[in-house]
Parts: structure tokens; sequence; C-alpha cells
């Protein structure tokens, strides 16, 4: 865990980073206006993409709940339940701070110079279903201006299956992690996550989070499809 003086000299240095990330995937995806735009993936540790995470996400976060508060009172409930806010207290910085070591890598999928996605790997881990050793997603979100929202359009569509098949190949060429992989999903991500071919284990769960497993043929079959 890095403490607060460690990353203020860093910061001091006019670095966000200790080490160079490292482009592992590139591409482009179009925008809901139809314009293409370009996209990069990083692996590595940078307060710097951490923090536009926090501010930014945050900021639009919170313009959807402004425009729920002002929205009539008869529907304010509902326009906050069908809200995909459950990650909005996630503080990246902080999660930064805590997760940095060699058994955890972090990911960000980068367009227009801002971060649309964000994941955390941690590795390794056996298969509750298996003897396989496989990884575990610690978080994995993408920006809110890319979910269906009350207040703008969504802007890109599948940043996180790209993200996800990109940590998938990572996993498999850099760790030797070819089995599959794990998480504890948010309870408005299940429906992602059972279309992909993760498979529940109840007995796992945690925290009102239900524990899934992707299996090694449908971790194939799902790097095989199109976004």
């Amino acid at each position: 865990m890095k403490t607060v003086e460690e990353l203020r000299k860093l910061l001091a240095t006019g670095q966000t980073a200790y080490e160079p990330l490292n482009n592992i995937s590139s591409g482009n995806i179009t925008s809901n206006d139809g314009r293409t735009h370009s996209y990069e993936i990083v692996q590595g540790w940078d307060i710097g993409l951490a923090m536009q995470c926090d501010q930014e996400w945050g900021k639009f976060n919170m313009e959807i709940l402004e425009f729920i508060r002002q929205s009539d009172s008869s529907v304010q409930q509902k326009l906050l339940d069908s809200s995909q806010l459950e990650d909005a207290h996630w503080n990246w910085l902080t999660k930064h701070k805590h997760y940095h070591s060699e058994q955890y890598n972090w990911f960000f999928i980068i367009a227009d110079g801002k971060p649309q996605g964000a994941c955390l790997v941690y590795h390794p881990k056996l298969s509750v279903d298996t003897s396989d050793t496989i990884f575990y997603i610690e978080f994995l979100a993408v920006a809110p201006w890319n979910r269906p929202n009350h207040i703008d359009d969504q802007i890109f569509r599948g940043i996180g299956s790209i993200l996800l098949k990109t940590v998938i190949s990572f996993a498999e060429k850099e760790l030797g992690i070819t089995k599959g992989f794990s998480l504890h999903s948010l309870p408005k991500a299940e429906g992602y996550y059972q279309k992909i071919g993760m498979k529940r284990f109840k007995m796992h769960d945690k925290s009102g989070l239900g524990y899934f497993e992707m299996p090694e043929l449908q971790k194939a079959n799902f790097v095989g499809a199109g976004v």
C-alpha cells in the first residue's frame, strides 16, 4: 500500500506513475453521433488516470443525481432505481493507493483524452469449480456516460467488453493464466455477466454481490465474439 506521503512525493516530481504505462491494445470505436474515435488500452499503475476517473466520472454522476433531484417527486425513486449508480461511490485514487503490488494489474481504456473504462485484476486465484488457476477481477467499470442514463445519449457502446477481452488476452500472454477468471458482480451487472457465459456460484457470494466464474470454453466463445 502506498502512503499519502509517497503519493505526494511522486506528484512533486511532476509524474503520476513510477513506471511508464504499457500500451497493450489500440483500435477504433464509433460514438453515438457516428464519428470514429481511436482508443488505446494501457496497463499499469497511474494515479493521474485514477484521479481522472474520480473527477470526471464523479462529475457526470453528480449531474445525474441533480437531474433526478429536480425531477417531479412522483418519478424520482423510479429514476434513481433505473440509474446505474451502484459503483458511484468507488474512489479510484484510494484503490490505487491500496492495490499496488505484483499480484495486481491495472488497466484503462482511453479515448478522447479520457478514461472510458477501468479494471483491476488480482492473480493468481484458484477456481471454485475446478483445480485450475484463474484471475480475479477486483473492479471493472465504464464511465457513466457510456451507460444508459437519464441526461444524455450513451456515448460509446461495448467499452466494457473491449476492455475485458483485452484483459483476458493480457492474462493469457503475460501472466500465463489461460483457464478463465472470476468476479463478484454488482446486482445490476449480473445480466451482462450471465449473457457472456459466466457461471454463478451462490455459495461464494459476499456482501450481496453474486460470485461468477468464466469457464475456459465460454471464455473462448466470448473473446471470439464481436463487441
